[in-house]
């Protein structure tokens, strides 16, 4: 019993290397693979950026190799995006006999195109419509493919992965002045100042939009600006400022009326993501209040 029991682990373990052993000769091809910053969190701005994605591939066979790369995105966060195994690429990437190559984000679009993609953890819809992928740590794996058996000619993750890279939102702005509330003093001309932050790790390039509304019967302010009618009372863009002067030349105030008010950032090359859609918490303030108005008598 005791030598059945050796001559079936030697099995075992004899089975085992010659598996290990075809897996290794197998892989012809040797893949690495770099992500360079900044990390968008909507998958299709690598597609346009293919120089963020450096792949190098090597065929360390003595035989010429037609090719196609399929890939992952995975996350710590439990996401994974996959390219569809049976996926296909219109034309192969032809490697000669012991030749390396230099490919970019443009070789893998494929891995940035939702339609070829198999989500898990997150679904198509939440991707699209949302803020691309969620904030988490991220890792980008490909593997080669003989372009007409589909069998494996690298080897799988860990192998032929990327470095781990962040994908963070950055905060809204908030409104500093006028502050929740506030009454403003209607002055002859009309002349008071709207400040806000600018969010730790916004870029200068980022835009910032100053939405105000009237708020008419008493309505709460957020109800006022999410139901405001297209155009709103007042909307301007502000370029890399975080200051916007409210003038005489710009739509009337109405003394004795309440005025919501939300600042809505933006970076416009897309290599941040601010949180709720960049949208600061909506603020409320009055515009020359009755006691304001009133003159003395003579």
């Amino acid at each position: 019993m005791k030598e059945n029991s050796l001559y079936q682990k030697i099995f075992l373990i004899t089975t085992a290397c010659i598996i290990l052993l075809c897996i290794h000769v197998s892989a012809q091809v040797d893949i690495k693979i770099n992500i360079l910053p900044p990390y968008p969190s909507k998958i299709t701005d690598y597609a346009s950026r293919p120089q963020q994605v450096l792949i190098l591939v090597h065929n360390f066979s003595n035989l010429a190799q037609d090719i196609q790369l399929r890939g992952t995105i995975t996350g710590d966060n439990g996401i994974a995006l996959r390219v569809n195994p049976q996926y296909k690429s219109p034309s192969p990437i032809h490697l000669g006999a012991g030749q390396t190559l230099n490919l970019n984000g443009a070789d893998i679009n494929q891995l940035f195109d939702y339609n070829q993609l198999v989500f898990s953890g997150i679904t198509r819809d939440q991707v699209i419509r949302g803020n691309g992928l969620p904030e988490g740590n991220y890792q980008v794996c490909v593997q080669a493919f003989n372009y007409n058996s589909n069998q494996p000619l690298s080897e799988t993750e860990p192998m032929g992965c990327s470095n781990l890279f962040p994908i963070t939102s950055v905060e809204p702005p908030y409104i500093i002045s006028p502050f929740n509330e506030q009454s403003i003093s209607a002055q002859t001309t009309q002349n008071f100042v709207i400040t806000w932050s600018t969010p730790a790790g916004a870029p200068p390039s980022t835009q910032y939009t100053v939405e105000m509304v009237e708020i008419l019967d008493n309505r709460n302010a957020n109800d006022a600006i999410n139901t405001a009618t297209t155009p709103a009372f007042f909307q301007q863009t502000i370029n890399a400022s975080n200051l916007l002067l409210y003038g005489p030349s710009m739509p009337s105030l109405t003394p004795g009326r309440r005025y919501a008010l939300m600042i809505i950032a933006k970076d416009p090359f897309n290599s941040v993501t601010f949180r709720n859609g960049g949208r600061s918490e909506v603020t409320s303030f009055i515009y020359g209040q009755p006691a304001d108005t009133t003159g003395t008598n003579g």
